[in-house]
């Protein structure tokens, strides 16, 4: 192949590893975001349902709920960042390999 080709090539495989990257970190950031709201909301919960009474509150299938539902945003979308992290940083192992490969037929 023409370097030109290949330069081509590693703009675009770069182009991809930069969007991979950018929507890692808004995955990351509304995933934080929801965590905040859904804190705020766990804390309404609380207040009204439960105020105190821990253990009896417990005892109620509607307490897991409480205490679940409200993450359950942000856990989906920490995932999706994670995921997405991973085939970033899997782009750039795959792009250091082809500089090793290339500084080794260069010399």
């Amino acid at each position: 192949m023409s370097e030109a080709v290949i330069s081509n090539l590693n703009d675009q495989i770069l182009e991809e590893a930069r969007n991979l990257l950018l929507k890692a970190r808004v995955f990351r950031f509304f995933a934080l975001f929801f965590a905040v709201i859904g804190f705020g909301i766990f804390l309404i919960f609380y207040l009204q349902n439960i105020d105190g009474q821990i253990f009896t509150a417990l005892t109620e299938p509607r307490t897991l709920w409480m205490i679940l539902l409200p993450f359950l945003p942000a856990v989906i979308l920490s995932y999706i960042a994670e995921k997405t992290s991973q085939e970033f940083f899997a782009i750039l192992k795959g792009e250091k390999k082809n500089k090793k490969k290339a500084k080794k037929k260069g010399k």
